[in-house]
């Protein structure tokens, strides 16, 4: 249990501070002041120093941070978060509210774009220190492509065309891209090196998110359970590691999707209890578990924090796009309010949902 509450602040604090990172960083280029930037939550303790305009500090609630950007909008939210610290005063070209339309945009998607850099980042080092999943085979299917083809369980698929094939999840977007076209893999057997024609075909197969059969061209073999990792080159590593935060990000999109549309069950929503656990599995299996789990959580920080709720990046974009359409008259200030207020009511009771599925998911255990 200790391990799981810790793994969980460690998990999510350093995605929070990713987070604000990119605002902070995005704030300091485009000359919005910024007074505070805060490892943690609540009043300062005496682990403090300023540099500049800035003070940096750790604050006594260890989960995440904050970045708090001269605005006059955020006083008093700020005020509150910090334990009712006064604003401090900044001439009026370097609030935010004074910068370009484009400045303020920028400011509100740094923290997105620096939670999937940092995704990227770390499956880059995943896969440079461990490798990916290697794309070696199972068992085949009798009468599917791969069985017809003469491929072995075992057998570790090296290249497909004469290209490289770093891992599983490339092997297969290969075979799905192929239009069912014959491929040539080279496969290693046994310490010595083959080329086998496969011919995928159309066949059904489950969505990973909604479970719904759709048809895609396969072979009708997976991955060995011994299927191991290969280290990349850092080059090789840097292209998969962007891949492979594609593909997640596909997949939280999906998942996002599934609930819209009633695909997904409400069930499969999952809060800090989930998280927590997962996180200290992660923890007991070692360095790469949990730096796989960090990328996947970053993506989902990242496209969660774009959706079209006012309290999120997303709910503040969409205000700023307003603006733009209408000719760069802002929304009222009373209506930006009730609007947030509202963004932080559904934020509440999203995550009071998802904390009562953790504890169903307990109870059953």
């Amino acid at each position: 249990m200790l391990l799981s509450l810790a793994s969980f602040v460690l998990v999510l604090g350093v995605l929070i501070l990713v987070h604000e990172l990119g605002h902070f960083m995005a704030a300091k280029a485009v000359g919005i002041a910024v007074p505070r930037f805060s490892i943690g939550l609540g009043p300062a303790t005496p682990l403090k120093f300023k540099r500049g305009e800035t003070e940096y500090q750790v604050s006594w609630l260890p989960i995440g941070g904050y970045v708090k950007m001269a605005s006059l909008e955020e006083q008093e939210a700020m005020a509150a978060l910090e334990g009712g610290q006064v604003e401090q005063e900044f001439p009026p070209d370097r609030l935010f509210e004074s910068k370009p339309l484009a400045a303020r945009i920028l400011v509100i998607i740094a923290g997105v774009i620096m939670n999937v850099l940092f995704a990227w980042a770390a499956y880059t080092l995943l896969f440079a220190a461990y490798g990916p999943f290697a794309a070696r085979l199972g068992e085949a299917t009798a009468g599917e492509p791969a069985e017809v083809a003469g491929l072995q369980a075992g057998d570790l698929v090296t290249h497909v065309d004469g290209e490289p094939l770093a891992s599983w999840r490339a092997l297969v977007a290969t075979v799905q891209d192929s239009g069912g076209a014959t491929l040539r893999f080279t496969v290693d057997r046994d310490g010595g090196s083959l080329d086998v024609p496969v011919t995928p075909v159309l066949g059904e197969t489950p969505h990973p998110v909604t479970g719904k059969m759709r048809r895609v061209q396969r072979i009708g073999a997976g991955p060995s359970p011994e299927g191991g990792r290969i280290p990349l080159a850092l080059g090789a590593a840097i292209a998969e590691g962007g891949a492979q935060t594609w593909d997640h990000a596909g997949l939280v999109l999906a998942f996002v999707k599934g609930l819209v549309l009633g695909q997904v069950s409400l069930r499969e929503i999952g809060g800090p209890v989930m998280i927590g656990k997962v996180s200290g599995q992660a923890a007991r299996l070692g360095g790469s578990a949990l730096l796989s789990l960090m990328a996947f959580l970053s993506v989902n920080l990242a496209i969660l924090n774009l959706l079209p709720i006012p309290a999120l990046d997303g709910g503040h974009l969409i205000f700023l796009i307003l603006e733009g359409l209408r000719g760069g008259k802002p929304l009222s200030q009373e209506v930006r309010m009730r609007l947030t207020q509202i963004g932080i009511y559904v934020l509440l009771a999203i995550m009071a949902f998802a904390l009562i599925n953790d504890l169903l998911r307990l109870a059953r255990g």
